[in-house]
């Protein structure tokens, strides 16, 4: 825990500027406000489901936000020539392309189909499990070609297992477990907690003669591997492979697209989406690794939904 709150002490000294800083959460508050007020993402663009153009709109929102936030730090920090690099563009969109494909994946329907073709309850547990699953061929795929071909230092998009030390971030998970019970009783976190609520399989509704515990831990196993596809993509490409042209100034664009990435859940957690992007992109640009955070990720996902399974059983 130590080692983490040290970074961050030593990056918040070299790059602490109070009127970017708090241009960036104006910005962010602005658009946090503006996508829960008129439902963007929820409203506007899921009512594309299934169609190839929701890939373009969220293309449209990640790299406009994305850039937003790097126009606002490049305009404080006198980084322009930065855009004259081909290798930042090609890092930068490819990321934010292959996060577009991923969230707007048009024919997850047809591939639960195609599996189980019954329809029903084993259906939409397919397409469940088949929504988190497929993201690894979309995302992660790609990005282990990218990183073997194009990256300058054999860093692996942080992949790598140099300085990898995790006893910091299950120290991080005890700390926050608490906040997530008290979290719990909200009513955004209780409407949109479990997950697995969505896909259930019930012995009610089984005709499969499997135990119905075995349903609900392959979709827990699925859902939290798309996690490390998260942390590969955010604070792997986004902010140790950009960082290799822009250097710290790739954190703070990474947490702009990653609020967004939230846009479709309770706004509590949008919001704290911020301070642990934030925490995790500056963890990962000084080890050049994401184990820490696939850890913090992957752990806090399940906790919140074994706090929520409890909520409904008690």
């Amino acid at each position: 825990m130590r080692k983490i709150v040290k970074l961050l002490k030593s990056h918040l000294h070299s790059d602490f500027d109070l009127p970017m800083y708090a241009t960036v959460a104006v910005f962010l508050a602005a658009f946090i406000t503006l996508n829960y007020s008129i439902s963007l993402e929820n409203g506007i663009i899921d009512r594309y489901f299934g169609k190839p153009i929701r890939v373009l709109w969220y293309f449209l929102l990640y790299s406009g936000t994305y850039f937003s936030v790097t126009l606002i730090v490049f305009t404080f920090k006198g980084s322009f020539h930065h855009f004259r690099s081909p290798r930042y563009w090609l890092i930068t969109l490819f990321g934010l392309l292959i996060l577009a494909v991923n969230v707007g994946f048009p024919y997850l329907s047809q591939i639960s189909h195609a599996i189980a073709p019954g329809g029903g309850q084993i259906y939409r547990w397919t397409f469940g499990v088949v929504n988190n699953l497929i993201n690894f061929f979309i995302e992660a795929i790609p990005m282990f070609a990218m990183a073997w071909f194009f990256e300058k230092k054999r860093e692996n998009f942080g992949i790598n297992t140099r300085n990898v030390d995790l006893k910091p971030y299950w120290q991080i998970l005890m700390v926050v477990f608490p906040l997530v019970v008290i979290a719990s009783f909200e009513s955004g976190f209780s409407n949109y907690y479990p997950v697995y609520r969505r896909y259930e399989i019930t012995q009610a509704n089984n005709a499969t003669g499997l135990p119905p515990w075995l349903f609900a831990l392959g979709f827990e196993i699925a859902y939290g591997s798309d996690f490390f596809n998260i942390e590969f993509l955010f604070r792997g490409l986004l902010v140790i492979g950009v960082s290799q042209v822009i250097g710290k100034e790739a954190i703070l664009p990474m947490v702009g697209t990653y609020c967004a990435l939230h846009f479709g859940k309770p706004i509590g957690e949008c919001v704290s989406s911020v301070f642990g992007g934030y925490i995790l992109g500056v963890v990962a640009f000084y080890t050049r690794n994401i184990w820490g955070g696939v850890i913090v990720h992957v752990g806090l996902a399940w906790m919140m939904e074994i706090v929520a399974f409890i909520h409904r059983n008690i």
